[in-house]
């Protein structure tokens, strides 16, 4: 790691960030001392029904701010690579970019480039480590700042804090949490740049484990599984990419799963049983799950309960992973 400046001025800053775990990184970023020269980010992209090009939340926040932004295609592009060397930026900082930074970029900033990481490195490397930390069934997770090299979040460790996982904490509302701990985790490791107190530690490479890409293929509801799989699986993918599964040819997505704590009938995983006969309840491996929110083709979320009034699914109808199952 190199030096630090070691003055009270603060630090020039490219910031590389794509996703809303971003945002609040930026947004402390711009609330330091340190001055943010220019925001890279991914390309605008066409979304929703009518393919409408948009502009992120974090480039309207640059734009807000007067912030310059920059948007290539690849982060190898020869123009790109001359424009951030003529910004003469102390260091980068990354979260959530999505684009891989090359060998030459990583070399133009004196101090190096810090990234916020969504888990406690090197466990759980790559795109999706905040998903994968509940769709596993872990009871802690965190955040940690790293220098950034060419491999996937393979770098040194700087910081790092912890933050426990509750039981019945979803995907969305736990990357909420981690986005505003890694922006105090990030102006932490400015700080402690600044008055050379970091010392980087190499990552315990007999401790990697990977968090690949989530798609929405990935939310599959397969119930031939243990209860605490399924339960923890559909927390951990909502509200994106959202589980589902099939009845008679029929996509019923899954907001919210806990274990039924009624005695189970002997019957194939994956059917349905009346059990109390106040919900959806579905055989799985070692027990059985109530399909507490859902939502059917062109509906809306609702309770179980208030599905079955306009939807009647009979009591042996099978659940399913795909429509080709049925």
């Amino acid at each position: 790691m190199t030096a630090n400046r070691n003055n009270t001025t603060g630090y020039n800053i490219v910031f590389f960030g794509s996703a809303l775990f971003a945002e609040r990184s930026f947004a402390a970023l711009m609330e330091s001392k340190h001055n943010v020269i220019a925001l890279v980010t991914q390309p605008d992209r066409a979304k929703g029904r009518g393919n409408k090009v948009e502009i992120s939340p974090l480039k309207q926040m640059a734009l807000d701010n007067d912030i310059p932004v920059m948007q290539p295609a690849t982060a190898r592009d020869e123009e790109f690579l001359t424009q951030l060397t003529q910004l003469g930026a102390d260091l980068y900082v990354t979260a959530s970019y999505g684009n891989f930074l090359p060998q030459r970029l990583l070399d133009i900033p004196p101090m190096g480039t810090v990234n916020v990481h969504g888990s406690l490195l090197p466990d759980l490397r790559g795109a999706a480590p905040i998903q994968w930390s509940i769709i596993r069934g872990y009871k802690e997770t965190g955040v940690t700042t790293m220098l950034t090299d060419i491999g996937m979040d393979s770098g040194d460790i700087l910081l790092s804090c912890k933050r426990p996982i509750p039981d019945d904490v979803t995907y969305g509302t736990l990357y909420a949490q981690l986005a505003e701990d890694g922006a105090e985790l990030l102006i932490r490791t400015l700080e402690a740049m600044e008055e050379g107190t970091l010392t980087p530690i190499k990552q315990d490479s007999t401790q990697v484990t990977f968090a690949p890409m989530i798609t929405k293929q990935d939310g599959a509801l397969d119930f031939n599984c243990s209860v605490a799989d399924l339960v923890n699986k559909v927390r951990g993918m909502n509200p994106s990419p959202v589980t589902y599964a099939y009845y008679n040819g029929t996509r019923l997505k899954v907001w919210e799963a806990k274990p039924y704590s009624g005695p189970v009938p002997a019957l194939t995983v994956g059917t349905v049983f009346v059990g109390d006969g106040r919900g959806l309840y579905v055989v799985c491996n070692d027990g059985a799950v109530s399909l507490e929110v859902v939502q059917g083709e062109g509906g809306k979320a609702m309770r179980a309960q208030d599905y079955l009034r306009g939807h009647a699914i009979a009591e042996g109808t099978r659940l399913v992973p795909t429509a080709e199952n049925v």
